[in-house]
């Protein structure tokens, strides 16, 4: 019973653990017009958006790969300050592209990337192009 008990409490101690990493790993920029500065990929990034008036975003996802280009996806959803879901990203192949009219606010362009192969980790980026 005791080895069972320190067993659970090793496996909620990991998960726990793991949770936190997971957090910490996600980003927060700045997104302007032009080209952002490349991200490695894996994991989630956050661009924050302030928009002073109606203005339509467009925002492309452009993966930089070394090698093997069907591994690399990258996605993408919009939310307001709330936190809610404006819009979800269209896909193109393995990037997205964001096509929205908004209203003046704040807003967060979550970013999520992903390897689907074990080749070239940590060797991959993707940059974004914005027009708003």
């Amino acid at each position: 019973m005791k080895s069972t008990m320190k067993i659970a409490a090793a496996v909620m101690t990991a998960a726990l653990a793991l949770g936190v990493a997971s957090q910490a790993s996600a980003m927060s920029f700045d997104l302007n017009n032009g080209y952002s500065s490349s991200q490695a990929v894996g994991g989630k990034d956050h661009y924050i958006l302030q928009v002073q008036s109606p203005t339509r975003i467009e925002v492309a996802s452009q993966a930089f790969i070394p090698t093997e280009t069907a591994h690399i996806h990258v996605r993408a959803v919009l939310r307001d300050d709330n936190g809610s879901l404006v819009t979800m990203a269209s896909r193109q192949g393995n990037n997205f592209v964001l096509d929205r009219q908004v209203q003046p606010g704040t807003y967060t362009l979550e970013v999520e990337s992903w390897n689907t192969s074990a080749k070239q980790q940590g060797a991959n980026r993707y940059q974004l192009h914005a027009d708003f």
